[in-house]
């Protein structure tokens, strides 16, 4: 895997929530050990912070890395630059259109909507 096509997703909402929404929005197909959502040209696996603190936990940009949920998102083989960041674009929206927090870090996260940041509806 390539570095420069990984991107972690930091994610306001349980890791079952998560996976469901996931699922349901990109109609995708839990695989492997349960916590891996499969669609598109990505593999996501959905994992509980071991860094979540409820009360530093927010929107900005020192507290997004306490979310309580953080996706590790994984192109698929020949997957090309653009595909995987619609696929980010994606994921983003899915959380942004249900109102979560949710913040991409990645190599290109300059070229996702809001740089990769919050969408929340304040």
């Amino acid at each position: 895997m390539s570095d420069e096509l990984y991107a972690k997703i930091y994610v306001g909402g349980e890791r079952e929530d998560v996976i469901s929404r996931l699922v349901a929005a990109l109609d995708g197909e839990v695989v492997g050990h349960g916590r891996t959502v499969s669609f598109d040209s990505v593999e996501v696996d959905v994992r509980r912070s071991e860094d979540r603190d409820d009360r530093r936990f927010s929107p900005t940009f020192e507290g997004f890395v306490f979310a309580p949920t953080y996706l590790d998102v994984i192109p698929k083989a020949g997957v090309t630059r653009e595909r995987m960041i619609q696929s980010v674009c994606r994921i983003l929206e899915c959380f942004w259109s249900a109102n979560m927090i949710a913040v991409a870090a990645a190599d290109f996260e300059d070229e996702l909507p809001n740089n990769g940041g919050v969408g929340l509806l304040l």
